[in-house]
């Protein structure tokens, strides 16, 4: 079995970020995982300075606790917003449209219930929309795919059910696999 830390360096060890990135996570967090990409690029030997960091929390405390934490990195150019993710992303482009990232990295909170209701930018989730009370970790891929450049690469800390609830989290997974969206599940 991995250990939390184990977990966070191996997303970020397949991330692999490079000097002139953009890194996103939309459940920041505290920000650890943005703090390790940061730290891998520099034991890499790559200049962090132009690493562009960003991510988002809904929890107003633990979003100042984020923000505290970059500045106690030393890591005060990172863009940190507040604001519920599934619901209202807060990194938007010129266009008003979701901003798009090189790589993109989150632990998103298990098998969190959710509403549908007032979702801006529905389109992200095309393949799966589940009724009201059902989890929305895949809610949490579909947003992080429709963030993600074409070229870039995603990992993320997802709970046991994502790999076995049927019925239409089957059909999304199917769906992600047919597509090349899944790469490796490491358990």
């Amino acid at each position: 079995f991995y250990t939390p830390a184990e977990v966070v360096r191996v997303c970020v060890e397949l991330c692999d970020p490079a000097e002139g990135m953009s890194v996103y996570d939309p459940t920041v967090g505290s920000g650890g995982m943005l703090i390790q990409m940061r730290d891998y690029l520099r034991e890499k030997g790559g200049s962090s300075d132009e690493l562009s960091l960003n991510g988002q929390e809904s929890i107003g405390t633990t979003w100042s606790i984020c923000k505290m934490n970059m500045l106690l990195h030393g890591i005060s150019h990172a863009d940190i917003r507040q604001e519920d993710t599934l619901k209202n992303p807060q990194h938007l482009d010129a266009n008003n449209e979701l901003k798009r990232f090189d790589r993109v990295v989150a632990n998103p909170p298990f098998s969190q219930n959710y509403s549908k209701a007032n979702l801006n930018f529905p389109g992200r989730f095309s393949v799966f929309m589940p009724e009201k009370g059902k989890k929305a970790d895949l809610m949490f891929v579909q947003h992080m795919l429709a963030v993600l450049k074409h070229d870039g690469r995603l990992a993320s800390v997802m709970p046991h059910g994502v790999l076995f609830r049927g019925g239409e989290e089957r059909e999304a997974r199917k769906h992600f696999i047919e597509h090349g969206f899944l790469e490796a599940v490491i358990g």
